[in-house]
């Protein structure tokens, strides 16, 4: 095609090798090995191709769009993936077609999260949406250990393989600060070596990423949980860190992802000219349509991030 032919020679001038995966190669073995630099701003309007931009201080850079085919044989462990912010990677994974390699098991994601009721809601949703048999759920708490490697385990047997770990922050609404260390802080941690200790080929797999997602509310730190501000900046690193040390040895790269909540416009407007809210359904339903929107901005692409970012990389989105 004509954008990976125009890929391969900003490729040759850069003087990078752009290894092209084998039919029977893993398209994210290959990816862990795609030594091509972002393409900057200026050569923006001269790629004609959907693009994800990447902001590292100063000035945007922007890497080359993945087909939906590129992640059609992958399993992802998703934590804490039942709430909205969950729910919006799941959906992106989904979308591109993920399924397991063996043709008799469909399934593709694992859901884990520590609401059962609502888990079991989310399965349904999605089975209307993309069909069924595609998601599976499991109960688990990342601050219990035993509960999240037991979502590993569970994930490995069912599916027969584990290809991406995708760990997610929560603000959760306790005036306990010990409990936001475990889910924020410990809780990554352990989903990060755990996600090393079954994708890693220093354990016979193939290798993998875990996307570490930090959700904040808003850009300016003083306006945040302090609890949440220094998780943040210790995922950020500990990411930059265990990358750096491991990668070479279990080929599984680390990416930390940082969003913004994007809210609705109602939420936005004065609670005094909000309508009166009903009771019972009619009420719950109400507030769902009012809460604020889990996702990142338009134009980002989830799995383009996965599959082509470099590991200890960080993005906002």
């Amino acid at each position: 095609m004509a954008v990976d032919q125009e890929l391969a020679q900003k490729t040759a001038q850069r003087g990078g090798t752009a290894s092209s995966a084998s039919p029977d190669e893993s398209p994210l073995s290959a990816s862990l090995t795609f030594d091509v630099e972002p393409i900057s701003c200026r050569s923006y309007r001269n790629f004609s191709t959907r693009l994800t931009f990447k902001r590292l201080g100063a000035g945007e850079m922007f890497l080359p769009f993945v087909r939906p085919t590129a992640m059609s044989d992958k399993v992802a462990l998703v934590t804490g993936g039942a709430d909205d912010n969950g729910l919006y990677y799941v959906r992106e994974l989904l979308k591109c077609g993920a399924k397991v390699r063996a043709p008799h098991l469909p399934k593709a994601i694992m859901i884990a999260d520590i609401d059962q009721d609502e888990g079991k809601r989310v399965i349904t949703d999605l089975g209307k949406e993309f069909g069924e048999n595609r998601t599976a759920f499991i109960k688990t708490d990342p601050a219990n250990t035993v509960l999240l490697k037991n979502a590993f385990i569970w994930t490995k047997k069912h599916f027969r393989n584990i290809d991406i770990v995708v760990n997610i922050t929560k603000e959760l609404k306790c005036d306990s600060w010990e409990a936001k260390i475990d889910r924020n802080v410990k809780g990554i941690v352990r989903g990060t070596l755990l996600g090393i200790e079954y994708m890693g080929r220093h354990k016979n797999g193939n290798g993998g990423a875990v996307v570490n997602v930090i959700t904040t509310s808003s850009l300016d730190e003083t306006k945040e949980c302090p609890m949440l501000v220094g998780a943040k900046h210790y995922i950020v690193s500990f990411g930059r860190a265990v990358s750096s040390q491991y990668y070479k040895q279990t080929f599984v790269k680390v990416i930390t992802l940082s969003t913004t909540v994007d809210e609705d416009a109602e939420e936005e407007a004065p609670r005094r000219k909000r309508p009166k809210e009903k009771k019972g359904e009619e009420r719950i339903v109400a507030k769902k349509q009012r809460r604020k929107k889990r996702k990142p901005k338009d134009g980002f692409d989830f799995a383009n991030l996965i599959l082509l970012a470099k590991t200890g990389t960080v993005w906002t989105a």
